[in-house]
């Protein structure tokens, strides 16, 4: 289970919440948008362009045909894992009005980043991101990056961390390291600070972890990779009240 699926669904269990997969074992996006609307889905949690691609097709695809699905009840679409590109966010928005969050992170640390998207507040710079309250950027030799100098830094964060890895105490001192006094995780994204605070994420130099940017190379990048091999898979949740009448939040992950 991808922590983007099963964080969002464990979430949604443990208010009370329903989690509703779609049938098909490969990602169907007109499934999804009919489970939307027969569901009123509130949120659907999906996996970057791997998922916003086909979705935006199938939206295309209605509207052009003349038979858009009713999303009036989908208020978020929470994004983690690989890369989110920027068109894809604005062709979610063209279709239909809600907050696209995008959510920076990996299985050695969550809530690294994020960046919030609607209609009113158009913040759709690919891998652009603002650092969460514990997130840092250091260089290789343990200094912060100052903000606007074009340095190269790897993401840093503070709180929450896991204790390590299992039985391999030596692949838990490199990618939790002691940097300025601390405990941090630092599982190999590489980003640039501008001079507004927020981090543009380029590389990062471990492809075998889960990052957003993970198959650049750290040391020769210009721009956000976006040659991937994608794979689908879909997970939906839904809250209901007690009786089961009403049907409020639901969460598609």
């Amino acid at each position: 289970m991808h922590g983007t699926s099963g964080i969002s669904g464990l979430a949604t269990l443990s208010h009370g919440g329903m989690l509703s997969t779609l049938a098909g074992r490969n990602f169907d996006a007109d499934e999804l948008w009919q489970t939307v609307e027969a569901d009123r889905i509130t949120m659907i949690s999906m996996v970057g362009d791997a998922f916003g691609r086909p979705m935006v097709e199938a939206l295309d695809r209605a509207a052009a045909g003349g038979w858009m699905p009713d999303l009036s009840s989908l208020k978020l679409l929470l994004s983690s894992g690989v890369i989110f590109s920027g068109p894809m966010k604005e062709a979610l928005l063209d279709h239909h009005p809600c907050t696209i969050v995008d959510a920076l992170g990996s299985s050695e640390g969550v809530g690294m980043a994020n960046q919030v998207t609607s209609r009113e507040h158009r913040d759709t710079a690919t891998a652009r991101f603002a650092l969460g309250e514990h997130t840092r950027v250091f260089t290789e030799d343990g200094r912060e990056v100052d903000p606007g100098s074009g340095e190269q830094g790897q993401l840093a964060l503070g709180y929450p961390l896991p204790v390590g890895y299992f039985k391999d105490p030596a692949k838990t001192a490199e990618v939790f390291p002691e940097v300025a006094g601390r405990r941090w995780s630092i599982p190999g994204d590489w980003a640039t600070v501008e001079e507004d605070g927020t981090i543009t994420c380029w590389a990062a130099d471990r492809p075998a972890l889960t990052q957003e940017a993970r198959r650049c190379s750290p040391r020769k990048w210009r721009r956000p990779s976006r040659n991937w091999t994608w794979w689908s898979t879909a997970t939906w949740s839904a809250s209901m009240t007690s009786a089961g009448a009403k049907r409020s939040p639901r969460w598609l992950s």
